[in-house]
């Protein structure tokens, strides 16, 4: 994941909304190191499988990990998916996450 959309991500749940990235799991330690000089953060779970950075402001980053069930149980305003995961797994995978993201509102991102 690149700079940009980390600081977009974190821009988010800074605002209050709850962002869900599907991503590698060899790339959450990163991406959370970088996170935690965020300002306003409440709760940073490294926790293999229950990786999480929340805000006071209500939103947060919440990492799933689509070959362990993806991200069923949660909901989102915005899911980030790693382009490695949707052009192999693109039906399936969009249709779960679909599923999570919060009404009209909602976006699915994907990136290379």
């Amino acid at each position: 994941m690149n700079r940009y959309v980390i600081d977009g991500i974190t821009r988010d749940a800074q605002a209050g909304k709850r962002v869900i990235c599907a991503i590698p799991s060899r790339e959450v330690q990163h991406i959370i190191t970088r996170l935690e000089r965020a300002s306003g953060i409440s709760l940073l779970r490294r926790s293999h499988g229950d990786e999480r950075v929340m805000f006071t402001s209500g939103g947060g980053i919440i990492f799933v990990h689509p070959e362990r069930g993806g991200g069923r149980g949660h909901s989102a305003d915005i899911v980030v998916i790693d382009d490695v995961y949707y052009l192999d797994q693109m039906f399936r995978l969009h249709a779960d996450l679909k599923a999570i993201v919060a009404a009209a509102s909602g976006e699915i991102i994907t990136y290379t």
